[in-house]
């Protein structure tokens, strides 16, 4: 009924909430148009399973992120996932916000987060 993950000592974890996303973390290292086009094809060929494959919690892993990195490397692929997806970036005003005044990310990362405010904003 979810994403989740069973890990070698059998305990499942849900991603159901953003501190279970941790492990989704290194899925950002993917093209995210090239991640849910797979999904798709995915869902596709598993026509029982394909609601719950369409689910996956972008929107969790995506608030994870912005919410806990110190660094600019994960925010950064985080707004790439962003950029692609204009349906979500309004959920996302408060932490974009957030993100363009803290001077410790990266500067082209924080005009991309401007940008990002900018272009829903004006919609």
């Amino acid at each position: 009924n979810g994403w989740c993950m069973q890990l070698t000592d059998g305990q499942v974890i849900f991603f159901d909430s953003e501190d279970q996303c941790v492990p989704l973390g290194p899925i950002l290292e993917t093209d995210a148009e090239n991640f849910f086009a797979f999904l798709e094809n995915v869902a596709a060929s598993n026509s029982g399973y394909a609601e719950s494959i369409r689910r996956f919690p972008k929107a969790l892993l995506l608030k994870h992120i912005f919410h806990t990195s110190f660094s600019g490397y994960w925010p950064e692929r985080a707004l790439g996932w962003l950029a692609v997806d204009k349906a979500i970036q309004p959920l996302f005003k408060d932490e974009l916000e957030k993100f363009i005044q803290n001077k410790v990310m990266p500067q082209g990362a924080r005009q991309k987060a401007k940008r990002i405010i900018q272009n829903f904003s004006s919609s």
